[in-house]
């Protein structure tokens, strides 16, 4: 899971039995604004920030299995997009099995 924690707070849940290890989040740039609506997420959430003792949790695992990007899938498509402003100064990399025709506009 992730949580927004302080060093000290970091440090005590590392302590505890079980915990198999905690690590900073970085915060990452957002490359992208069409995925949220792709995904159908919400993007106001309430969060509870209690931290409980309670075991309603215990023996869970919580994993992100990332199987890599694939260009043609659904979420990169550039559909309804609006032309390419003048200030883009990207390019379209090519390679074996990726040709010009792979890229968005």
């Amino acid at each position: 899971f992730a949580a927004r924690l302080s060093k000290d707070e970091a440090n005590s849940i590392a302590q505890q039995p079980g915990v198999v290890s905690v690590f900073p989040n970085p915060i990452l740039k957002l490359h992208t604004t069409r995925s949220w609506e792709f995904l159908k997420l919400q993007t106001h959430v309430k969060i509870d920030r209690t931290f409980s003792n309670s075991s309603s949790s215990s023996n869970a695992v919580i994993g992100l299995l990332d199987t890599g990007i694939w260009p043609e899938a659904e979420s990169f498509s550039d559909n309804g997009m609006d032309p390419i402003p003048p200030s883009w100064k990207g390019t379209c990399m090519t390679s074996h099995d990726f040709n010009t025709s792979n890229c968005n506009r």
